[in-house]
């Protein structure tokens, strides 16, 4: 990764990460097929885990929610039991806004 903040991206501030061998020969592997540097790969990579992270400790209350058979159950601002029904596994998010 990168080491100098003057060749970093704009925007964008270096870190240093540490890896198996064989965990950055499939890193490169994943990234050659999708076209992008190992950089820009970790970054959609570590960007993706945040939001799921983010996602799973703060989920959403707000945006199109289902039942487990694909009915709509709620868009808009969750209640509580809506909440609920959602922290259960009882209703899905289908669009956060």
């Amino acid at each position: 990764m990168l080491n100098k903040e003057e060749d970093s991206p704009e925007g964008y501030i270096p870190v240093s990460i540490s890896m198996l061998p064989i965990d950055v020969a499939i890193l490169d592997r994943l990234a050659r097929e999708k076209h992008l540097s190992r950089s820009e790969f970790v970054r959609q990579i570590f960007g993706l885990w945040l939001r799921d992270l983010s996602a799973k400790f703060h989920p959403p209350l707000a945006g199109v929610f289902t039942d487990k058979a694909g009915n709509i159950v709620c868009s808009g601002l969750l209640s509580d039991e809506g909440k609920a029904k959602f922290e259960s596994g009882e209703w899905v998010l289908k669009k956060a806004f």
